[in-house]
């Protein structure tokens, strides 16, 4: 006779989930409990509802508490072409605003909200600017004409931005 046992439990924000003997049931659940009890007072209470962000984001995205302009982050990049430029406005509306992609539009009114960077040819050549970018795979051209970073351009980015002060 298999006496095997799977339990899940979630107190707050903790979750343990345990397929073993089942005579941990009746010896061991009692004393976990107990301490999951204890922990669950030093960790936050699960957010009743989700708020809609208001630029559109995804509410559950990470902002990573930064709080840049385009500009900034262009300075700190060191921006000097439309393709970098691009890679900045993504970098503000993904890192900064919280979206999980942007479109071409989007982008653009980001690049335009960085007058020292930003000038009017880049409009015209930001379709090419994209393919590129999408083409050495540090930005992902997703459905609906969506675009992102790319995982590795997004953490080369973090990075760097992480220590402006």
């Amino acid at each position: 006779m298999d006496s095997r046992a799977k339990i899940r439990i979630k107190v707050g924000l903790m979750e343990v989930e345990y397929e073993g003997d089942a005579s941990f049931l009746k010896d061991g659940l009692e004393d976990l409990l107990s301490r999951m009890a204890d922990i669950s007072t030093k960790v936050p209470a699960e957010p009743e509802h989700i708020v809609a962000a208001p630029n559109g984001g995804d509410p559950s995205a990470k902002s990573n508490g930064y709080d840049f302009s385009t500009s900034t982050i262009a300075a700190h990049l060191e921006a000097k072409t439309a393709t970098e430029l691009a890679i900045c406005a993504l970098a503000k509306l993904e890192l900064v605003d919280g979206k999980t992609g942007a479109k071409r539009a989007e982008i653009l009114e980001e690049m335009k909200s960085a007058p020292a960077y930003y000038n009017t040819n880049m409009s015209k050549n930001l379709s090419k600017s994209l393919k590129t970018l999408t083409k050495n795979k540090r930005i992902n051209h997703g459905a609906n004409d969506c675009y992102s970073l790319s995982a590795e351009e997004r953490k080369s980015i973090e990075a760097k931005i992480a220590d402006i002060g």
